[in-house]
């Protein structure tokens, strides 16, 4: 319970400096809707706690199998995933970066190029 108002406490500080900066910069409310939106969503699905510097301190066996925990609820689930050499897991993780579109939301425009490499893991793209 502790580490959950702990989280709740944190993700409120991060979004009221996202608010914050989205008043200082003059973003227009419906855009700034938008990124408020996002950045909801992406706390919603990250957590708070500095994980790259509590990973990156475990020893290579348990860094790997608590990274096999985390992958196997998100893209772990995919085929490609599991034959991955395990140091090249936690190589890649910190770049992983969870996203959620609401629907009708815009990933990218047709024919235009994305500098992401993304995975489906729920729902449909049009």
């Amino acid at each position: 319970l502790a580490t959950m108002d702990r989280q709740a406490v944190m993700k409120g500080e991060r979004m009221d400096a996202v608010k914050e900066y989205l008043s200082w910069r003059g973003i227009p409310k419906e855009l700034g809707f938008k990124v408020r939106r996002y950045y909801e969503g992406f706390y919603a699905a990250s957590t708070v706690f500095d994980e790259h510097n509590i990973l990156e301190n475990l020893n290579p066996h348990l860094q790997s199998e608590v990274l096999d925990h985390i992958l196997s609820r998100t893209v772990g689930k995919l085929s490609l995933f599991e034959k991955l050499d395990p140091a090249f897991k936690v190589s890649i993780f910190p770049m992983l970066k969870p996203l959620e579109l609401a629907e009708g939301e815009l990933l990218f425009y047709k024919g235009s190029a994305s500098k992401d490499l993304l995975f489906l893991l729920e729902g449909s793209i049009n």
